[in-house]
């Protein structure tokens, strides 16, 4: 389920991953890629949790993307990164990437593939594929493209340029940034406020929007879940914690 280089920490409604390399910048070869998809697998299965926290260890990077030393022996057709990555923007739980330090590489992928992400400050990103000889993976492109804009995307991508926490603050790849003291407080006012929301409005609508910016929206699909809150018990508990002016609690049923 998880591995040295990969730890879950399951609390209450929420799971932390950890990526557990910080003498190695936090890269993921195909061990530790293998392992963050099996705590995600486990995470999605466990009926009470409500957020996901993906973070690293260490104060210089939150990761730095695949390991180079593994990239000659990786069947790329079969693209480990990109299925780990995937799997991280699938996940149907509200998901907050606490970027502990600089992101590098598919470092940079990882982190945008996830809902909300809180940055330190003199923190930066830089993604190297073109100056190492890499073409990026098409899902990634277009995750740069649909989530940042075509320019941005071109910054990052086409000409690896280096981008300090206030420039991706402004480009709306950092949703905040907060000095590094302050990472694990804004982190889990986050997680507690998502936590605290109707769960299956969370997921519904987390799911439609991902579908929208990919063009891939199932209608069918969103207006069931639309039908589905209508006629939850949540909606009732909702309502009723408005108007008796109350916090609510959601079953998620």
């Amino acid at each position: 389920m998880a591995s040295d280089y990969v730890t879950l920490l399951m609390n209450g409604e929420r799971a932390t991953i950890t990526l557990n390399r910080p003498d190695q910048h936090n890269k993921l070869g195909v061990d530790e890629l293998a392992a963050l998809i099996s705590a995600l697998e486990h995470v999605e299965n466990q009926p009470g949790c409500r957020v996901v926290v993906l973070t690293g260890t260490g104060s210089k990077t939150f990761c730095s993307g695949f390991d180079i030393n593994q990239i000659n022996s990786v069947d790329w057709t079969q693209d480990p990164f990109e299925r780990a990555v995937n799997r991280v923007e699938g996940l149907s739980l509200p998901t907050i990437c606490a970027l502990n330090g600089n992101v590098y590489g598919g470092g940079t992928e990882l982190a945008l593939a996830c809902d909300f992400r809180i940055g330190v400050e003199r923190s930066s990103l830089h993604l190297p594929a073109a100056e190492i000889g890499v073409h990026y993976g098409v899902r990634g492109l277009r995750r740069f493209h649909t989530r940042l804009g075509l320019g941005a995307a071109k910054r990052i991508l086409l000409a690896s340029e280096p981008l300090d926490c206030h420039e991706l603050h402004r480009l709306g790849y950092l949703d905040w940034v907060v000095e590094t003291s302050m990472l694990q407080k804004r982190t889990d006012e986050l997680a507690q406020r998502l936590a605290a929301l109707a769960p299956l409005a969370v997921r519904g609508m987390k799911r439609a929007l991902n579908q929208i910016a990919d063009g891939t929206l199932d209608e069918t699909e969103s207006k069931r879940a639309i039908t589905e809150c209508f006629d939850s018990t949540d909606i009732t508990e909702g309502v009723a914690a408005k108007i008796q002016k109350r916090a609510p609690r959601f079953t998620g049923r």
